[in-house]
């Protein structure tokens, strides 16, 4: 963890991440962050331009939820249970998974 801190930019340095920027200082290839995106375990993320076919955008907020994500997986945790854990955390805006927890 040492190490990860000197890895990232200072506040206010560079607010954006590219993926592979994410992959680098995540642990996680870019391949599987795009099939997590894929499957709905992460939130899509912001396109430059906002156009659909933009270059991926991840800011700091992104990077601690890729993180914690790959924390989860590491201990074991499925995805399929990690989608239904992070989605009760996550703004529906920026994760729309459909929830399935009504309340009375």
């Amino acid at each position: 963890m040492f190490l990860a801190i000197f890895l990232l930019p200072a506040r206010g340095e560079c607010d954006m991440y590219s993926i592979s920027d994410i992959a680098r200082l995540s642990g996680i290839t870019a391949f599987t962050l795009r099939y997590y995106e894929k499957i709905g375990v992460l939130p899509r993320p912001r396109r430059q331009g906002g156009k659909e076919a933009g270059i991926r955008q991840y800011d700091d907020s992104d990077l601690r939820l890729i993180r914690f994500i790959h924390g989860l997986k590491q201990t074991g945790m499925k995805l399929e249970v990690i989608m239904v854990f992070v989605s009760r955390y996550m703004p529906a805006k920026r994760f729309p998974i459909k929830r399935t927890d009504k309340k009375a």
